[in-house]
């Protein structure tokens, strides 16, 4: 049987884990030139690959 604390953190671990979840695969469906798009709207000075 859970505990009440047993409970409360396995539904803690299923948000954040379904958060982190959701979070990679819209990074993964919008590829790596979507990914460098956003750096270089940033100007992130490693948003260029270098020579």
């Amino acid at each position: 049987m859970l505990k009440t604390n047993d409970f409360g953190a396995l539904i803690v671990r299923l948000v954040l884990g379904i958060t982190f979840f959701l979070h990679g695969l819209a990074k993964f469906q919008g590829g790596l030139r979507t990914r460098r798009g956003s750096f270089k709207k940033s100007a992130c000075p490693a948003s260029s690959p270098p020579s």
